[in-house]
């Protein structure tokens, strides 16, 4: 979901890059239903332009703030696209 020049993420996958990260990132560092996705490889407040980011091949370099929620499970394009 945007929220002006932010993303909510509402659904965590168990495949795609979201699922890997979270799979070998440190205790409290996992991505989780909630948080809030600030910059998106260094943009920050144009949700348009950091939704492209994603589009694109390649690393990308996210900003969030984590909420303290339980993970949940979706697809992965749900959380690239914020589709429901």
């Amino acid at each position: 979901m945007r929220d002006g020049g932010t993303f909510h993420i509402e659904v965590v996958g168990t495949e795609g890059a979201v699922a890997d990260w979270n799979a070998r990132a440190p205790p409290g560092r996992e991505l989780v239903v909630g948080s809030q996705i600030l910059v998106v490889n260094g943009i920050r407040g144009e949700a348009e332009r950091m939704l492209g980011e994603f589009k694109k091949v390649g690393p990308i370099q996210l900003v969030v703030r984590r909420a303290k929620k339980t993970p949940m499970k979706g697809s992965a394009r749900q959380f690239a696209t914020g589709a429901t």
